[in-house]
């Protein structure tokens, strides 16, 4: 039978009832009815949440507001408890997992401070394919380690600076057989360095023989310059297949005077 009607009568093979009233008053409640139970009233205001509280008012109005727990607990599946990462001492990390110490990250590795001297104007220079050259002012050595992967190590210096003309005189570089010289040497690994112009425009490695000289070893590269642009020239060093303790360099700057000496040719 059908819990839904009543007086059902059966007539030629279908049945028939009158519909059964489900009401019970409540303006909080949904009249229903099942089939097979019968009438039902099931509460309107129900969303389906268990952490929330559903009320209704006296006029079917319905408001579900959120359950509120106390210090430290949460509303899971209805009952307020403590999260599966809450311990009262330690708030941050599992209450059941020790606590482990981040892995410290290394620093990118970065060139060392140059450490620098000054060799002193009328020392003669041995250079590193043979032959030497004289120092016509005071030259700046600077010292230091590279590592692999650091950015290019930068050193800056002026040439062609009214001071700089003075300590030579009013004679052209050229007339008394003088060069600016650039040079850096190295042991082991190997670097390229490369001069930027005041112009922000890197010096052709290649040289002209005339007023730029490029000399390059295994363990060295070398420039000699001849009346060079005034302003700040930029000396970039960069290593290459550098030992990771770092490899070490040595560059050398400033006037010095004389025939530059050819490279011995390979025989």
């Amino acid at each position: 039978g059908n819990a839904c009607t009543k007086g059902d009568t059966c007539s030629s093979g279908s049945c028939k009832g009158a519909t059964v009233r489900c009401d019970d008053h409540n303006p909080c409640t949904d009249n229903r009815c099942d089939h097979h139970k019968g009438c039902y009233y099931p509460s309107k205001c129900d969303d389906g949440n268990p952490c929330t509280i559903d009320r209704c008012d006296r006029y079917g109005h319905c408001t579900n507001s959120q359950a509120v727990c106390s210090y430290g607990k949460v509303c899971i599946d209805g009952p307020c408890q403590y999260p599966y990462y809450y311990y009262p001492y330690y708030p941050y990390y599992p209450y059941d997992a020790p606590y482990v110490p981040p892995t410290p990250v290394a620093a990118a590795p970065i060139a060392s401070k140059p450490q620098s001297y000054t060799i002193p104007a009328g020392t003669s220079i041995t250079l590193p394919w043979g032959g030497s050259m004289l120092a016509a002012e005071a030259l700046q050595v600077y010292n230091g380690l590279a590592y692999p992967g650091a950015k290019p190590t930068g050193f800056d210096r002026e040439l062609g600076s009214p001071s700089q003309v003075a300590s030579v005189g009013s004679m052209a570089l050229s007339a008394m057989n003088q060069w600016e010289m650039i040079g850096l040497a190295w042991k082991e690994a190997g670097f390229n360095m490369t001069l930027i112009q005041p112009n922000k425009i890197a010096l052709p490695a290649q040289g002209d023989g005339q007023n730029v000289v490029h000399f390059n070893g295994s363990t060295y590269d070398y420039y000699f310059l001849r009346n060079p642009a005034a302003g700040i020239w930029t000396v970039q060093i960069m290593p290459v297949n550098a030992a990771s303790s770092g490899s070490g360099y040595s560059l050398i700057s400033g006037l010095v005077q004389g025939p530059i000496p050819p490279i011995p040719k390979q025989t």
